[in-house]
């Protein structure tokens, strides 16, 4: 008989979480039955099992942190494959597994999630014209020139300020050619 501790939540973003399985690992059968259970759902976009490792990956097409939503949706097909579970027990067993590998996520992730949810808002907003890629160099540019405009006296930057600035404008605006050639 198996427990429902021998789920657990090892990593979760926004729409996608991975899910350690005990009883999965070396078990392809019970990957494909979790695969054609969990890819059903409503609001799955696609289930990746791999027996070797006992992990799934799951992608949700609402890439929101309704990590309760989440884990209400799962709850029916794998308190199913822990008989002695019940759908609600197992809702609550994910959600307190997602808060528990969330807690410990870097400031970082934190920062740039923020981030991308603003520039996910700021490109829906705009009908995806603009984003903040777009948006942030043209706020910047304007201060820049509003400042300009406005001073009286106008420092003139030095000669190696203009060629780090010329540099990392590069670099930003080319990463991936800069990428390639590493």
């Amino acid at each position: 008989m198996q427990d429902i501790s021998e789920i657990s939540v090892i990593h979760a973003v926004p729409g996608r979480w991975r899910l350690k399985i005990a009883p999965l690992k070396n078990n392809p059968p019970l990957a494909q039955d979790l695969q054609t259970r969990l890819t059903t759902l409503d609001g799955v976009q696609e289930v990746l099992p791999n027996p070797l490792t006992g992990s799934l990956l799951i992608t949700f097409r609402d890439k929101s942190s309704d990590w309760a939503a989440q884990a209400n949706a799962l709850a029916n097909p794998l308190a199913a494959l822990f008989p002695p579970a019940k759908p609600k027990a197992m809702a609550e067993s994910l959600s307190a597994s997602v808060m528990a590998c969330r807690a410990g996520r870097p400031v970082s992730e934190g920062i740039a999630e923020s981030f991308g949810r603003l520039n996910a808002m700021t490109t829906g907003l705009s009908r995806g014209v603009l984003d903040l890629r777009v948006l942030l160099p043209l706020g910047l540019f304007y201060l820049g020139v509003r400042s300009f405009l406005t001073s009286k006296k106008v420092p003139l930057p030095s000669w190696y300020d203009y060629f780090w600035f010329a540099l990392s404008t590069f670099i930003m605006l080319n990463r991936r050619l800069v990428d390639q050639n590493k």
